[in-house]
């Protein structure tokens, strides 16, 4: 039976990355005394597939669709954490509870933007002997059963190790709806081709931002950004918080006068009240890392912990 559902200020020309990319230059973190280069000319991709919505209009599919979703939240699980069933079950779980999106994060020895909880569940995953291609195997599994939009987070190292064309062709083929690979900056797109590889292979490549920002970046990634954009609601790494980013109302503000599709909010949500508050300015909420939490400190039924919290939250 299917379910049913839903970067800165310097930028430096590197070599392909050994240890997760350019994350720095991608939210505008300073550039430690590396030479920038020029931002170059980012021309947005021409004629994209259907079902990627143009920035011209907060009114696409995508927000037709939310506003008739009752569950705004996008959740988050690291592949293969706590193990490949138990992953693969929970994830299932989330679908039945009709949440907007699932992020399944490929496990990376070294993802710099994740806090402890991600960090650990990511070495657990890998030390459990979690590759790439068993997540693409997981992935197909869980779209033959579910509906539910389903996107790869990584990190660059993966997906060029992988073969970056071969790596998008293979999600695409798996069903998913898009990636987030945050250390891939879009002025790369000359040297890499990760946005056309995304078209070519119907993929949205989600971009993502930070409170810091700035406003002639925002122009340039809302010429390029299609799916959602993902709004980190603060400064610093994942992790779950007592409370959110008391400036996300102006800062999502700043950002909705460029950016003319859904915006996603993520890195420390935690809660009902921080999902209700997320979604009066942000389109989609996103719960990660207290997900991860409840599913390390669980010593029962992980996936039932994980069905009660969503069903308190959504």
């Amino acid at each position: 039976m299917k379910l049913v559902h839903p970067g800165g200020i310097f930028f430096w020309r590197h070599s392909p990355p050994l240890r997760g990319g350019s994350l720095q230059a991608s939210l505008a973190l300073p550039t430690f005394g590396r030479e920038p280069c020029p931002l170059t000319s980012v021309k947005p991709p021409e004629e994209y597939p259907a079902g990627v919505h143009s920035v011209a209009y907060r009114s696409s599919s995508l927000f037709v669709e939310l506003i008739f979703m009752r569950n705004k939240v996008m959740t988050h699980v690291v592949a293969g954490y706590p193990t490949i069933d138990e992953c693969e079950r929970i994830v299932l779980a989330m679908a039945q509870s009709a949440v907007a999106f699932i992020e399944i994060q490929m496990p990376f020895s070294d993802p710099i933007a994740d806090g402890p909880t991600i960090m650990y569940a990511n070495e657990q995953a890998l030390s459990h002997g979690m590759t790439t291609k068993k997540c693409f195997q997981l992935i197909g599994r869980l779209k033959k059963k579910i509906t539910t939009p389903i996107l790869v987070m990584t990190y660059y190292n993966i997906a060029f190790r992988y073969g970056l064309e071969r790596f998008c062709k293979r999600a695409k083929s798996c069903g998913v709806y898009g990636l987030i690979i945050p250390d891939i900056p879009i002025d790369e797109e000359q040297y890499d081709h990760y946005l056309s590889c995304c078209k070519k292979y119907r993929l949205h490549p989600i971009q993502v931002i930070s409170p810091i920002t700035p406003e002639r970046r925002l122009k340039q990634i809302a010429r390029v950004a299609s799916g959602f954009v993902y709004c980190v609601s603060t400064f610093g790494t994942t992790g779950a918080r007592s409370t959110l980013n008391p400036d996300v109302r102006a800062y999502l503000k700043k950002v909705k006068k460029h950016i003319k599709i859904p915006l996603a909010l993520g890195f420390g949500i935690s809660n009902r009240g921080q999902v209700l508050a997320a979604l009066k300015t942000a389109d989609i909420a996103v719960v990660g890392s207290k997900l991860i939490n409840i599913v390390g400190s669980t010593k029962g039924d992980k996936v039932s912990a994980v069905k009660n919290f969503l069903r308190n939250i959504i």
